[in-house]
């Protein structure tokens, strides 16, 4: 036995983690036009306006599809059951928050403070198990729920053009499942089951749009990869290896922001200004900026591979790797101007 659980005998990925992710992948592509369907007949769609990066009125709200078979898939995935409950119920308390944005509109100091109360929900689930000592404990939940809360918005923040959060999702997704293999079972399974509900999404939100994730699919994901972060640091794989996959939106993010509050612009109305943005402003196309962006998170996430187990010295190195990368995606989009630049519906 391991602290996590058996470790497996014959295959690095056991086949209780492809059941999973088959159920994920499955549940997900039959639900997706029943969703469709429903938003367009509840007219629960995004009307393009002037920081919108598509053409026409878009259904919003399509993580719906994904809500529901990524639960069953996790409820009969493997790993313990305080584990399975610590990602289960704040990522669907998010993914509910977000559903209610998308149908209705929660006020964003609302939202955060909800996001605040719902991050601690399943703090003392993720750490079962951990061995901290309790004053250490305490701080690992504090810095967990922060963790959660600005991971989740910084993801819905960069899911502004056709399929870049699916490829975000389904890339940091399959990388903590290669992290976990043989000694996490529920790092493989759930970085399989996002993975595979991702990819399911894919054919309906890229390269041209039929629905969009919508605040419900973006803090699912985005909660569901922080989780995944969380635990990767838990099973002690460093946290290079946890952040890497996430680099590259956390870069966009952050960067965006606090050019934002130095300008003195409002930092927390939508905008138009993320890196990948400015590269749409520029004339790149909607495809080639997620395949580009893809390619950013593939690097840094192989990065966060090698990475793991690494001596200290190692991980530093990389983890200037990973940020120079970053930069120099920031880089190539502060020399194009923005301006109005193609929408894509």
């Amino acid at each position: 036995m391991t602290r996590t659980g058996l470790r497996y005998r014959r295959s690095p990925v056991h086949w209780g983690a492809w059941t999973s992710g088959a159920i994920a992948l499955v549940g997900t592509a039959a639900l997706c036009p029943v969703v469709l369907s429903t938003l367009r007949r509840r007219q629960l769609v995004d009307v393009p306006n002037e920081r919108s990066s598509h053409a026409r009125p878009t259904a919003r709200g399509g993580g719906a599809a994904l809500l529901v078979p990524m639960a069953i898939a996790m409820l009969m995935s493997r790993g313990t059951w305080p584990l399975r409950a610590g990602l289960l119920i704040p990522v669907l308390a998010m993914a509910a928050l977000g559903l209610a944005e998308d149908v209705g509109g929660v006020p964003v100091g609302r939202r955060f403070a909800l996001q605040l109360v719902i991050g601690p929900v399943g703090a003392p689930l993720l750490l079962h198990g951990a061995g901290l000592r309790p004053t250490v404990a305490v701080g690992a939940a504090v810095i967990g729920v922060l963790w959660l809360v600005a991971f989740v918005n910084a993801f819905n923040f960069m899911d502004g053009i056709n399929g870049i959060s699916a490829m975000e999702a389904a890339v940091a997704g399959l990388t903590y499942a290669w992290l976990g293999r043989g000694r996490s079972p529920i790092l493989v399974d759930g970085g399989i089951i996002v993975a595979a509900a991702a990819i399911a999404f894919v054919p309906f939100n890229f390269p041209h749009a039929r629905m969009f994730l919508g605040d419900v699919g973006s803090y699912l994901l985005g909660a569901w990869l922080a989780v995944l972060a969380v635990l990767t640091i838990r099973d002690r794989f460093g946290l290079v290896a946890a952040v890497a996959p996430l680099a590259l939106y956390l870069g966009d993010t952050g960067i965006t922001l606090l050019r934002r509050v130095a300008a003195r612009e409002p930092w927390h109305q939508p905008h138009r200004s993320h890196a990948y943005q400015r590269l749409v402003q520029a004339g790149w196309s909607h495809t080639f900026v997620t395949l580009f962006v893809g390619a950013i998170v593939a690097i840094c996430s192989v990065l966060g591979v090698v990475a793991r187990g690494r001596a200290l010295g190692v991980q530093v190195g990389i983890a200037a790797a990973i940020v120079a990368i970053v930069v120099a995606y920031i880089g190539v989009s502060w020399g194009r101007p923005g301006r109005p630049g193609p929408a894509v519906a």
